[in-house]
């Protein structure tokens, strides 16, 4: 599942103690790697290693948790990187001191009422690309739709300052992604976790299992600017490099058990 190593600059190697019979640790890769203070949990210390010299079988299994839609609109909405391949953005994101364990995508899918119904197939089409990777699991939670009363921004005299419009709102992909990342540490299923989002309301949750399961979890955030928040509250925080997304695309044209998967022509642009 390894790909290519990404140009390494000083790694920071982790020392590891037992508590509960599990290695506690802090590992992170390159120079855009922020790390917050040391805590009682996670004591580091810096060495200068080549990546070359790691031994394989001494990397740490890992788990990411992606955050869809933080991920699209703060990464990907605007520019022609759509197709993501996430395992090959893992992997990058995880060489060299961490192996690949599995995959978690969270995300809802969209309903026709809602949007134009190119939009649906197009994400469909991305969801059998995404279960062409070995060891992702997509979590799927739902859209509701109410009408709600608002104020308008600049009401005209005489007129009244509130209207009816239909909201929509995202329901359970924050949820799932906590339940799940709380239930792997829990069970010991990796050894660490990396979560990509920009979403502080994450702050608590990865607050608390690496509390009560002494269980390391890093932060990777595809948005532009840094969430104190987060950068607090996890192992080790970052924000997404974008120049990996060009070489973490799908082919144009893969396959799954049902036929050719083919990359939209619109996402292309």
């Amino acid at each position: 599942m390894s790909r290519a190593v990404p140009e390494s600059a000083e790694i920071i190697d982790s020392r590891f103690r037992e508590r509960a019979g599990t290695p506690d640790w802090l590992g992170a890769v390159c120079g855009w790697w922020h790390s917050p203070p040391a805590d009682p949990l996670n004591r580091v210390t810096n060495l200068t290693l080549a990546a070359d010299t790691r031994d394989p079988m001494s990397r740490i299994d890992a788990n990411v948790y992606v955050d869809g839609f933080n991920v699209y609109y703060s990464a990907l909405r605007d520019s022609p990187h759509r197709w993501l391949d996430l395992q090959a953005l893992a992997t990058r994101l995880l060489e060299p001191d961490f192996a690949l364990h599995r995959i978690r995508y969270f995300t809802a899918p969209l309903k026709i009422r809602q949007v134009d119904p190119e939009k649906r197939r197009r994400q469909h089409v991305y969801f059998r690309a995404l279960r062409t990777i070995p060891d992702l699991t997509i979590h799927l939670g739902y859209f509701l739709s109410n009408p709600v009363r608002m104020p308008l921004a600049n009401p005209r005299p005489g007129q009244s300052p509130l209207v009816t419009v239909i909201r929509t709102e995202e329901k359970g992909s924050d949820a799932n992604l906590a339940a799940w990342l709380t239930r792997d540490a829990a069970k010991r299923d990796c050894r660490a976790a990396f979560v990509i989002t920009g979403d502080s309301d994450f702050t608590g949750v990865i607050q608390m299992v690496r509390r009560e399961f002494n269980f390391p979890v890093h932060v990777v955030d595809p948005r532009k600017a840094t969430s104190r928040r987060l950068r607090s509250a996890a192992t080790s925080y970052r924000l997404l490099n974008r120049k990996l997304l060009p070489a973490c695309q799908f082919p144009a044209q893969l396959r799954d058990g049902t036929g050719a998967i083919t990359k939209p022509e619109v996402w292309a642009e």
